[in-house]
């Protein structure tokens, strides 16, 4: 990485400061997934709690997984962003290059 393209702004750092946050994000979903397994397997105590079961057994692995997933296409998303911008600064330079 040269610095000058990094002080000059030419190099972007927000995609490595996605895929950060991106970790950060799946390590609090999943967080969040045990905690609502093991509330949901609380409230079985209750009386009629059967469904609470259900929610441990099926909710939270239905939300790991999708809010995973949702989480995953929002920062690919962001990424794009930036790599369509990098592809369109090539090009330009390539333009600049090629014409007198």
């Amino acid at each position: 990485m040269d610095w000058m393209d990094f002080f000059n702004f030419r190099r972007m750092v927000t995609p490595l400061i996605i895929r950060i946050i991106f970790w950060g994000g799946i390590v609090g979903i999943i967080v969040i997934a045990v905690f609502i397994f093991f509330a949901s397997l609380a409230g079985a105590t209750r009386p009629n709690g059967t469904l609470a079961i259900l929610g441990a057994f099926c909710g939270a692995p239905i939300f790991l997984v999708l809010s995973a997933l949702l989480w995953r296409v929002f920062c690919e998303s962001l990424i794009i962003v930036f790599s369509i911008h990098e592809t369109l600064s090539e090009v330009r330079d390539i333009l600049r290059r090629g014409s007198p």
